[in-house]
């Protein structure tokens, strides 16, 4: 039996066996020609990766332009929330400031009766809108109060944010006295 399966594995294998195919000294000689990629072949790939790149670049840049400046919107918008709670939490009289610095928009909350002392920087490309920011304004300081009650204490207004290149905005409204917020863009800042 063990000699009947040994001779069909010898029958199988010499079926399907085929010796290799000898190289010839001329396909040696003739090097990588017939083989690879020409340096035109890669001057047209990196051509048309560049005019891709070209294409695409404005468009990322205005992307990521609009996602900082929507952070940021988000981030005053928080802030002034935040600065609401804790007006309501510590039943005192409480602001939260705005200012543009040489290298950020920055903001603090604090008690109406101290100074602001620890500024949060907005993203780098984000300045602050000073002819489409209607919020109270001391020198370079725009404010917005709350009372112990979380309501708004003073000027209504809006605080306007916008890319460096000034082509996208987005703003934060306070817009009743009982300190609702909202948020807008582009020109329903206006």
């Amino acid at each position: 039996m063990n000699i009947n399966l040994i001779s069909s594995i010898r029958q199988v294998s010499q079926r399907h066996w085929k010796p290799a195919r000898p190289i010839s000294t001329s396909s040696l000689q003739s090097g990588f020609s017939s083989s690879g990629f020409t340096i035109a072949d890669l001057l047209t790939v990196m051509t048309i990766a560049g005019i891709l790149a070209a294409i695409a670049a404005p468009s990322w840049l205005s992307f990521h332009r609009d996602r900082a400046l929507s952070s940021s919107q988000d981030e005053v918008f928080q802030a002034i929330r935040q600065t609401q709670a804790e007006a309501q939490r510590s039943h005192a009289n409480w602001q939260v400031s705005f200012r543009e610095s040489d290298s950020a928009v920055e903001w603090a909350m604090h008690p109406l009766t101290e100074q602001p002392r620890l500024w949060q920087p907005l993203l780098k490309e984000v300045r602050l809108d000073p002819a489409q920011t209607t919020l109270a304004r001391d020198g370079n300081l725009y404010r917005l109060q709350f009372s112990n009650r979380g309501r708004i204490n003073g000027q209504l207004g809006r605080i306007t944010l916008k890319t460096s290149d000034g082509s996208l905005r987005r703003c934060v409204f306070a817009s009743t006295l009982l300190g609702t917020l909202r948020k807008a863009a582009d020109r329903d800042c206006e």
